[in-house]
């Protein structure tokens, strides 16, 4: 079977325009590298305040720089941005960076616009902020990608790789009226693959406070700039948590107020929303109210896990393979103290259950819980000689 002569003939016609569209598509490559290599790099540095205007432009926000210089590296052209800076719409200064090493993306040059297949930032000092309206902001930009002042925020989600290492982060919240928390040594990476952004966040808190801790963000989203196409999880791990000294920054129901211990914790975002917490913990000398006319709760260990979630009737909190050991009776904690007691060995498990064994039935713990409209979920549980509160 052949084909017929002008199915033929389009093919060819075809074949010959798509080589030419080919051998189009590689002189303009060639020539914008050549423009790049012998022309733009050599003296980029002459250009500083065109550089800035794209920048502007692409942000949506008015961009400053103090010195911009550029080399070839292997196949793409690098370029380091010496003080950068951002402005809101009022014309004030709300970001600051002192060195930016970006290298140039070819993709550039379809889209029209700034793109870089990776960002390098070191030696940030920079100041989060919860202002009392809720919003949050990241020296003095805003985070949520609705913002009129977001550009910037929303730009960085539009490039390949971000890292910044060597950070000092201050947090500030205005909400909680805290005094402000500084993490040091933050190392920060975000990777941006078409929809889909991964976030890495390491960073050290007062010894006091923590261990080093650790969040892992996967998230996905059609559309950066709308709140409500983002979903994914969160993943944060630290160890050696103080609660006593926690409390000043973060408020969690029934927060223990002694104690200390490892939280393993995994959000879920759906629809820009919190949707549920997941967070395994292994805790340690324990100390939490369950409710402000009830005795206080004490356990020299408490493990297993605990989920919160958001449902359409409200929020359903479920705990599973939770297990703790009471303290001595006398000395609050379960060691052998001056009275002379010794530690009573007794425990409390449950298979699936709300916090059993450490009420005395379920219409304490229940009680206990009713103020904040928690669903509770008591299938098979088993108590195993609980020690009375």
């Amino acid at each position: 079977m052949t084909a017929s002569p002008a199915l033929s003939l389009f093919l060819r016609r075809a074949s010959r325009w798509l080589a030419a569209l080919m051998a189009l598509a590689v002189m303009g490559f060639a020539t914008a590298a050549a423009l790049m290599f012998f022309w733009v790099l050599p003296n980029i540095g002459e250009h500083r305040d065109t550089v800035a205007n794209l920048m502007s432009r692409a942000l949506g926000q008015r961009v400053t720089l103090e010195a911009v210089s550029g080399v070839w590296q292997q196949t793409r052209p690098e370029f380091s941005l010496r003080g950068v800076r951002l402005y809101d719409r009022q014309g004030r200064p709300t970001l600051y960076l002192p060195d930016l090493e970006a290298t140039f993306s070819w993709r550039s040059l379809l889209l029209l616009e700034p793109r870089f297949a990776r960002i390098e930032l070191q030696g940030l000092v920079l100041g989060v902020r919860r202002a009392r309206d809720g919003h949050f902001y990241v020296g003095g930009i805003p985070i949520n990608p609705a913002a009129p002042d977001s550009g910037f925020s929303n730009w960085l989600l539009r490039q390949g790789q971000v890292h910044a290492g060597g950070v000092t982060l201050t947090w500030l919240d205005e909400v909680r009226d805290a005094p402000p928390l500084i993490l040091t040594g933050v190392d920060f990476t975000l990777t941006n693959v078409r929809w889909s952004h991964r976030v890495q966040l390491r960073a050290i808190p007062p010894a006091s406070l923590a261990q080093p801790v650790q969040i892992v963000a996967k998230l996905r989203a059609l559309r950066v700039d709308e709140l409500e196409s983002w979903n994914g999880t969160v993943d944060a791990n630290v160890a050696g948590v103080s609660f006593s000294h926690l409390a000043a920054w973060l408020a969690l129901p029934y927060q223990p107020q002694q104690g200390q211990g490892v939280l393993n914790m995994q959000f879920e975002v759906a629809r820009g929303a919190l949707a549920g917490v997941t967070t395994g913990f292994d805790l340690h000398d324990i100390e939490a109210k369950l409710g402000d006319d009830l005795p206080p709760v004490r356990l020299t260990q408490v493990r297993g896990q605990a989920r919160w979630q958001h449902g359409p009737d409200g929020y359903r909190v479920t705990f599973d393979r939770a297990a703790g050991n009471r303290c001595c009776r006398a000395c609050r904690w379960k060691r052998p103290c001056a009275r002379g007691c010794r530690p009573c060995g007794r425990k409390a498990v449950s298979t699936s259950c709300d916090l059993a064994g450490m009420a005395r039935s379920r219409a304490w713990i229940t009680s206990a819980l009713r103020p904040v409209s928690v669903a509770l979920v008591w299938p098979r549980s088993t108590i195993s000689r609980a020690c009375p509160i």
